[in-house]
């Protein structure tokens, strides 16, 4: 689910709004993920946890899946800023497009290792 981001714009740069004060109590850890070119990172599973990522920079392919039967596909870049929501008992991977790829990972709950399940990338 794609979830739009407020951008004020400014002559000198635009100011892009991550938080709000409203979503305190849903945010429990931010990352910051590095992807390297052409790496991919997953497949990522998590049974309570949701996902809320945002590249901050370059460009990452996102591939999001419940049972691998069908996946769905989709690539964010810096340029177009909304929120990629992953919502628990998905699997997803990332991949780095350019030279220098950044996601952050806003989560819902504190890292739990027993609520994550990691497969290989095939």
């Amino acid at each position: 689910m794609k979830k739009k981001i407020k951008i004020i714009k400014n002559k000198y740069g635009n100011i892009v709004k991550l938080f709000q004060n409203k979503n305190a109590e849903k945010i429990k850890e931010i990352y910051i993920s590095e992807i390297l070119y052409k790496k991919t990172k997953g497949w990522n599973f998590h049974k309570r946890s949701t996902s809320t990522l945002l590249v901050i920079e370059g460009k990452v392919k996102f591939n999001i899946t419940k049972d691998f039967k069908k996946i769905k596909k989709i690539t964010v870049d810096e340029k177009n800023y909304y929120f990629l929501v992953i919502k628990p008992n998905h699997w997803f991977s990332f991949e780095g497009m350019l030279k220098k790829n950044r996601i952050i990972n806003f989560s819902n709950i504190k890292y739990d290792k027993s609520e994550t399940k990691k497969k290989p990338i095939e």
